[in-house]
C-alpha cells in the first residue's frame, strides 16, 4: 500500500513464487489470494493499481488451473469506499477484519482439501 511498485512487477514476482512452489511440490493445490484493497476511495491511485493486479492474478489463475479468491468486497462499505471500521488506516486490517477474513476464506481453503 505504501510501496510504489508497478502492478506488473508485483505480478511477475507472484508468478515466480508460484513457479518455485510448482517445481518443488508439483502436487500442491494452490489458492492464489487477491491483494487486499487499500486507499479509502475509488479515486485513490493505489486502489486502481490493486484492482489491475487482481485482474491479472484472476486471469493467470484461470489459465494455470489455480484456485483464486479475492477478498476486496469484504472490506468495502455499500458505497464502494474502504470500510475504515475494518481497515482504520485504509491499509492494515484490524482484529475484526482478520476475523471476518478468516471466516470468508475458510470455504475456498476447505474446497481445496477435498
Amino acid at each position: 500500500g505504501h510501496q510504489d511498485d508497478e502492478a506488473s512487477a508485483v505480478f511477475r514476482g507472484i508468478q515466480a513464487i508460484v513457479a518455485v512452489i510448482r517445481q518443488r511440490w508439483p502436487q500442491t493445490r494452490l489458492l492464489l489470494h487477491g491483494v487486499l484493497p487499500c486507499g479509502e476511495t475509488a479515486a485513490d491511485p493505489r486502489r486502481a493499481k490493486v484492482a489491475a493486479l487482481n485482474q491479472s492474478l484472476a486471469a493467470y489463475s484461470a489459465a494455470e488451473g489455480l484456485a483464486y479468491w479475492d477478498a476486496t468486497e469484504l472490506f468495502m462499505d455499500p458505497q464502494g469506499r474502504l470500510n475504515l471500521t475494518l481497515l482504520p488506516d485504509a491499509l492494515h486490517p484490524n482484529a475484526l477484519a482478520y476475523e471476518r477474513w478468516a471466516q470468508a476464506l475458510s470455504p475456498p481453503v476447505l474446497a481445496l482439501l477435498h
